[in-house]
């Protein structure tokens, strides 16, 4: 009886941990308002999330002309032109509007 009580608190300890950091991921809704934003910190946490999410995962070669600047755009067009998917954690709705403008990336690791 007591090592299913620990086994069910432990079970419950592991869903409550679970859900406190599935509750700080950062959403689309976020990331949006960050890039739509006209205040230097909040565009500035823009740029360095869709950077940071992309660092070392995909080979945008800012050598051929792309900026950091122009992936912040893409990812806020992006954003703004589907509403719908603003819910979605941020990390995959950057990946998201990067293999929607550039589609040879997501050739690139096949």
């Amino acid at each position: 009886m007591m090592k299913r009580l620990l086994a069910l608190a432990s079970a419950m300890s592991l869903a409550a941990v679970s859900n406190q950091a599935q509750a700080q991921w950062l959403t689309g809704n976020q990331l949006y308002e960050w890039c739509s934003s006209t205040s230097v910190t909040e565009g500035g946490a823009c740029m360095a999330y869709v950077i940071g999410a992309l660092d070392g995962n995909l080979s945008i070669n800012t050598a051929n002309g792309v900026t950091r600047g122009q992936i912040k755009d893409v990812v806020r067009k992006y954003l703004a032109d589907h509403p719908e998917r603003r819910q979605m954690m941020a990390a995959t709705l950057v990946y998201m509007a990067v293999y929607s403008a550039w589609p040879q990336l997501n050739k690139m690791g096949k």
